[in-house]
């Protein structure tokens, strides 16, 4: 597989691991990341790496804690921070904070998934997808529906 990911490395994002996990401790999830970030980077595997946040990616909070660590961590600084927003709280102010908060503490994100609605009792919860692409242009976040 290195070998492969060697060869394809100016073309390929590497991530770690989708949504490993659901409630994770900060210090489990600094310290199993900065361990696969050695480890990638020991194996010569030097593409960007992304890093989802716990609770099945949507743990924005802790991404933006444990992000500046993580990315301190790799000697080549090449780690995107990815946050998939299957929110039950989907509304443009909590999307806009978010954002906000993220790009303020210089953290490179990408939204990772998100729909037009959460995960969870889907028809109860709407996601505003527009004004998360609004902001995401405003803020050059990548995204991915």
């Amino acid at each position: 597989m290195v070998t492969v990911l060697k060869k394809h490395a100016s073309h390929v994002l590497v991530n770690i691991g989708n949504e490993v996990g659901a409630k994770v401790s900060d210090a489990d999830f600094s310290a199993g990341y900065k361990t696969a970030i050695s480890r990638m980077r020991a194996a010569g595997l030097l593409m960007p790496l992304l890093i989802d946040g716990t609770d099945f990616g949507q743990n924005i909070d802790q991404l933006q804690s444990q992000g500046p660590g993580l990315i301190a961590a790799d000697p080549e600084k090449n780690i995107l921070l990815s946050v998939h927003m299957w929110w039950t709280d989907g509304s443009a102010a909590r999307i806009a904070q978010e954002l906000t908060e993220t790009v303020n503490a210089s953290l490179p994100l990408i939204v990772g998934e998100f729909a037009n609605h959460a995960v969870y009792e889907c028809s109860k919860h709407p996601f505003d997808y527009a004004a998360l692409l609004a902001e995401a242009k405003t803020k050059e976040i990548g995204v991915l529906p």
